[in-house]
């Protein structure tokens, strides 16, 4: 199944400890708009306060994360754009996502 991962989700299952069983199954194929892992880096100090990770523990889960999620340039769908933003009326910071 093809999935596309929103930052939230990805926050959530990290401060729960729940990242491996949602985002490892081999039945999931993972995407999301670049801006994904740079919302992770910004929120990173958070993210590990809450979540109790380690400097390590939190780098090597977000490398496996890296790996597993497949990047979608913004190029590709910035034609979209304006669509997305209507439909999300309110919401427009996660059109990318759409």
């Amino acid at each position: 199944m093809k999935l596309v991962v929103d930052a939230n989700v990805v926050f959530s299952a990290l401060i729960s400890g729940k990242l491996t069983e949602t985002f490892l199954s081999p039945k999931l194929e993972l995407f999301a708009p670049e801006l994904l892992f740079i919302e992770i880096r910004k929120h990173t100090e958070e993210i590990k306060q809450k979540s109790y990770f380690s400097d390590k523990d939190f780098e090597i889960l977000l490398e496996l994360l890296e790996k597993r999620v497949k990047i979608v340039a913004m190029e590709r769908f910035i034609y979209k754009f304006n669509e997305a933003k209507e439909l999300l009326k309110g919401h427009s910071k996660d059109a990318p996502y759409v």
